[in-house]
C-alpha cells in the first residue's frame, strides 16, 4: 500500500493523546480505612471495614394531612431496624426519628449532619432507612419520586398537582444529591415505600463484587420495597411491612458479612414469596440499584473479624487504567487506516 505523508499525519493526529491520558485511579483504602487490632472502630470487630458506622432511621404511622392514610407498623419497623443496627452490627451513631419527630426539617437537618466532615469521614459507612409513604408524581418530562415526612401537606388522591409535593415532601433527586455530599465511602438507602422516579445508573448485579473491590471503591446504593403502582404491604402476622420483615429476618440470622448487592438480590425473591403467602391480593417487588460507584456496602456483625489477607489486598494501590478517550483514539486511528487502505486499493 502506498500511503502518502498526509495519511501518516492524519493517523498521527488521531494517536497524539495516546501517551496518557490515563483514567485517574480510584483511591484505595489506606491503613486508616481498615482498622485492625487495637485501632479498631468503636463497636466493630477486630478487623473492620469501616472506621465508624452511621444511620438515619425514620418511621411514620400517622400523618398530619388527612389526605395521607395512616400506617400500622412503620414506626415499629424503624425501631427494630435501629435496634438491629446498634446491637448486632455495631453502628456507632444512630439517629431515630419517629412519628411527629419525623418532620421535613428534622429529616433535612439529620441528612445535613451526615454531610459534616467533622462527624463523618471517608472511611465510614452510612445507612439511611425510611418506612412510611412514598409517592410517584407525574412531571412534564416523566415522573418524580417523593418520600413523605409527617408534616407533608399533600393529598395522595391528587398526585397530578405537583406543587404541594415539591413544597412539602422530599424529592428522591434531592436525596441523591445528599448522598453525593456525604463524605462516607459507602451510603446505602433502605426504603420501605413504593414509588418510581429515582434516578439510578444501573441495577445491582446478582453477583456482588469481590470483597476487596467492594471495600476499596465508593458506592451509593438503594433498595426499595417496590415501585410505581405497587403498595408497601403490612400484615399483623409480621408486625412490620413485608420489606422490613424480610430485611430484619435476613440480617438477624446472617453470621457472615452480607453485601447490599446480595441482600437486594435476596429481597427481590423473598419479599414477593412472603406477600403471595400472606396477602396474595397485592404485588410487591423490591428494587435494588446503584446510584453511583462500583463498591458495595457490607453489613458485618459486631465482633466478626474480616480476613486480614483480603483487607491487606484492599489497601494495595489500584493501577491506573486507560480512559475511554484512549480507546476512542485507538478506534479512530484504526478507522482512518482502514479508509486509507480502501482508497489506496481503489486507485490501483
Amino acid at each position: 500500500m502506498n500511503v502518502g505523508p498526509w495519511a501518516i499525519a492524519a493517523v498521527a493526529l488521531a494517536l497524539l493523546p495516546l501517551s496518557p491520558p490515563l483514567a485517574q485511579a480510584q483511591t484505595p483504602l489506606t491503613e486508616r480505612d481498615v482498622r485492625v487490632g487495637a485501632e479498631r472502630a468503636p463497636g466493630a470487630g477486630p478487623a473492620s471495614a469501616y472506621r465508624k458506622l452511621h444511620a438515619l432511621v425514620v418511621g411514620i404511622n400517622q400523618y398530619a394531612s388527612r389526605g395521607i392514610p395512616p400506617l400500622a407498623y412503620a414506626e415499629n419497623d424503624a425501631r427494630e431496624v435501629a435496634r438491629l443496627l446498634r446491637d448486632l452490627y455495631g453502628f456507632d451513631n444512630v439517629t431515630l426519628l419517629l412519628g411527629r419527630d419525623a418532620t421535613r426539617d428534622r429529616i433535612v437537618e439529620a441528612l445535613a449532619n451526615l454531610q459534616d466532615r467533622s462527624k463523618v469521614s471517608p472511611d465510614d459507612g452510612v445507612v439511611i432507612y425510611f418506612s412510611g409513604h412514598g409517592q410517584t408524581v407525574p412531571t412534564a418530562s416523566g415522573e418524580q419520586g417523593y418520600l413523605l415526612p409527617v408534616d407533608a401537606s399533600v393529598n395522595l388522591d391528587d398526585v397530578h398537582n405537583a406543587a404541594p409535593f415539591r413544597r412539602y415532601a422530599i424529592r428522591m433527586d434531592d436525596l441523591r444529591s445528599d448522598a453525593d455530599a456525604i463524605p462516607a465511602r459507602h451510603v446505602l438507602f433502605l426504603v420501605d415505600a413504593c414509588y418510581s422516579g429515582y434516578l439510578s445508573s444501573k441495577a445491582l448485579d446478582e453477583t456482588p463484587p469481590e470483597l476487596v473491590n467492594a471495600l476499596r471503591y465508593p458506592a451509593r446504593q438503594v433498595i426499595t420495597a417496590g415501585t410505581k403502582g405497587e403498595r408497601a404491604v403490612e400484615h399483623h402476622a409480621w408486625g412490620h411491612g413485608a420489606f422490613t420483615y424480610k430485611l430484619l429476618e435476613r440480617l438477624r440470622i446472617e453470621t457472615e458479612p452480607v453485601s447490599a448487592t446480595s441482600l437486594g438480590s435476596w429481597l427481590k425473591r423473598a419479599v414477593p414469596r412472603e406477600v403471595a403467602a400472606r396477602a396474595p391480593q397485592y404485588s410487591l417487588t423490591p428494587q435494588a440499584k446503584y446510584l453511583s460507584g462500583d463498591g458495595d456496602f457490607y453489613f458485618i456483625r459486631r465482633g466478626h473479624a474480616l480476613d486480614p489477607a483480603k483487607l491487606q489486598r484492599a489497601r494495595e494501590p489500584v493501577a491506573a487504567t486507560p480512559s475511554p478517550e484512549y480507546y476512542r483514539r485507538i478506534f479512530e486511528a484504526e478507522r482512518l487506516l482502514n479508509e486509507l487502505e480502501r482508497e489506496s486499493g481503489a486507485r490501483r
